[in-house]
């Protein structure tokens, strides 16, 4: 079973409410009120909770099925519950509460302008800390210990977050229909839940606690489930020498916000009844998530290309784990999109619509996973506190689309329609990074950007690599616009972007009379990826793998500091296709038969 799902659930207990009145005052519509949100939470992640066993052919019988049935292990790990701790208490359930004031204004300034203008104002509120891990021996918490605060932030209006907000339309005098449309303002995403729980759940109290062996002699291979080898008990909150797992939220974290801005233009054109649009949308990062470890240890020097080296945790507390996190916020990060389309409204049976749109994004951390250390751990960087913005994960830099829809009634007023949805974009970004723990930081191996070397690199040494594989590794660089562009840097976070996709659906329907009057049947069959199914090599989604990463080379330090030493046995990793993972596969054509009655 995945060591990820032993046990693993999500309640939630919700109620929402709404206070509202509006006040007609002339020219204006001035409306005010609160909305209430309350939501108990528990999220159950009791990983390994059941245990793992690995196995390997440890006698090179050929296969490893021996060794199976034996229970000869190579590697047993599991987690347990602190003595008194429960299940539910692992789950950090916890109750999130917000109140949010309002007072907006609509204007109608005159016949062709309007405004709506206003602010909301959401307080975020817990129903109690998270639990507290205290050295017995100086009554303060380890975590203040070692860092000056305690780690029990509780949300509360210190966390509050003041939106203002702006927009109008404009309806301009014309022929032709136009108008200008357009606004500004300050949004706060939905809360996080998963990540505010991780305090409630990861912080050496209600914490499961990790073992490892390699002796099946010892720790017997069990099939019970429910009935582990191994410890089975530990002091709840003792963390002395241990490497407590701890999870906290900075005392001044805000909720996700961002500051938006948009601006638009739609018109009627002159031609062929078409319509005209182009908009620009703007949103920049005022509270994003970012996270940080404080526990890494302290740098001991540089590596050849300047980032900092660490010691596999030289100068960490020894009472925290190095992968402890702390949840804080970054302005950094900004996304904008031009989109240019033209639409054409149906006639004689046809209608359609195109759009190009530009668009550049960049974050510091994407957020992509719950576990909080996970979100710290799974993206490319250079030093691995560093608060950086660089190309999100999911920037795509160019996205065109159209549509064309046909309808007929060939068969009295049953329509037939055939239609068809084009997408085109650049692949995801990604980032080429060194497949091995190259600075000692004890982060995930293939997280470091890699140093791309130039030819005769004065900081970069191959080993027991031949001429020929030397040659080989810097031909395989030029063949790469990237690479060879940016000889003699490390490679910027997601900075190089898959393969192109090209995706066109079609769909046909087909209207049938149905039992009594105007009722009808409506057959349809959709073809997605309908490229693919022309050509089984047409309409591929290629990507870097789960992580947004390709593997350049594993690299070392050299015995004088001075170089990297590159291992190049192996050639730089290869794009993957998305049919290596059966739930995204959307590099193969799919078809789909329905059928539904309308009356």
């Amino acid at each position: 079973e995945d060591w990820y799902r032993h046990e693993n659930a999500i309640r939630s207990k919700r109620i929402n409410g709404t206070f509202s009145a509006r006040w007609h005052l002339g020219d204006h519509v001035i409306k005010g009120g609160f909305d209430y949100l309350s939501n108990q939470v528990a999220n159950t992640f009791g990983l390994g909770l059941h245990g793992s066993y690995g196995f390997y052919d440890k006698n090179n019988s050929g296969s490893p099925v021996d060794e199976i049935l034996a229970g000869d292990y190579g590697v047993y790990k599991k987690t347990y519950l602190p003595t008194g701790v429960s299940i539910d208490a692992v789950s950090g359930t916890w109750k999130y509460t917000q109140i949010s004031p309002f007072l907006q204004d609509t204007w109608q300034v005159n016949r062709k302008l309007s405004l709506n203008y206003g602010v909301r104002i959401n307080i975020p509120g817990a129903d109690r800390a998270p639990p507290v891990a205290i050295n017995a021996a100086t009554g303060v918490s380890y975590w203040q210990e070692a860092f000056g605060y305690a780690p029990n932030t509780k949300l509360g209006s210190k966390n509050k977050v003041i939106e203002p907000r702006l927009s109008f339309n404009y309806q301009f005098d014309n022929k032709l229909k136009a108008q200008l449309r357009g606004g500004a303002g300050l949004f706060q995403t939905v809360p996080p839940y998963v990540w505010l729980t991780n305090p409630y759940s990861n912080n050496g109290v209600t914490s499961v606690v990790g073992y490892r062996s390699n002796d099946p002699a010892a720790n017997p291979f069990s099939k019970d489930p429910y009935n582990q080898p191994g410890p089975t008990s530990a002091t709840a909150g003792n963390c002395t020498n241990l490497g407590c797992s701890i999870d906290t939220l900075s005392p001044n974290f805000k909720l996700p916000t961002a500051l938006k801005i948009s601006l638009g233009y739609d018109t009627e054109l002159p031609w062929w009844g078409l319509k005209g649009s182009v908009e620009n949308i703007m949103i920049h990062a005022r509270n994003a998530i970012a996270y940080q470890q404080p526990n890494l240890g302290n740098p001991v020097g540089t590596m050849p290309d300047g980032r900092l080296r660490y010691l596999n945790g030289s100068g960490a507390n020894p009472n925290i784990s190095t992968g402890a996190t702390v949840l804080t916020n970054t302005d950094k990060g900004i996304s904008n999109a031009l989109t240019f389309s033209l639409s054409k409204e149906a006639k004689e049976g046809l209608s359609g619509a195109v759009s190009v749109t530009l668009a550049h994004a960049s974050d510091v951390n994407a957020g992509s996973a719950s576990q909080a250390n996970s979100n710290f751990n799974y993206y490319a960087r250079v030093n691995p506190n560093d608060l950086v913005s660089a190309n999100s994960r999911f920037n795509v830099p160019l996205t065109l689309k159209a549509t064309l829809s046909w309808e007929r009634m060939y068969f009295g007023n049953n329509r037939t329609t055939l239609s068809v949805y084009y997408s085109g974009r650049n692949g995801l970004p990604y980032s080429w990074v060194f497949g091995n723990d190259v600075n000692g930081d004890r982060l995930p191996s293939g997280t470091d950007l890699a140093y791309i070397p130039q030819v005769n690199d004065p900081l970069v040494s191959y080993g027991s690599a031949t001429q020929a594989q030397i040659d080989a590794f810097h031909a395989y660089i030029d063949n790469d616009l990237y690479l060879r562009s940016h000889r003699g840097q490390i490679a910027g976070r997601n900075a190089s972007n898959s393969p192109w996709v090209n995706n066109l659906d079609v769909g046909v329907r087909q209207e049938v009379p149905g039992f009594v009057g105007k009722d009808k049947f409506v057959i349809g069959l959709d073809i997605y990826n309908f490229l693919n199914l022309l050509n089984k090599n047409w309409g591929q989604t290629n990507n870097a793998g789960f992580f947004g990463t390709r593997t350049l080379a594993n690299a070392s330090r050299s015995t004088d500091g001075t170089k990297y030493v590159y291992d190049i046995s192996r050639a730089p990793s290869a794009y993957t296709l998305y049919d290596a993972n059966v739930s995204r596969a959307v590099s193969r054509w799919q078809m789909m038969l329905t059928m539904k009655y309308q009356f």
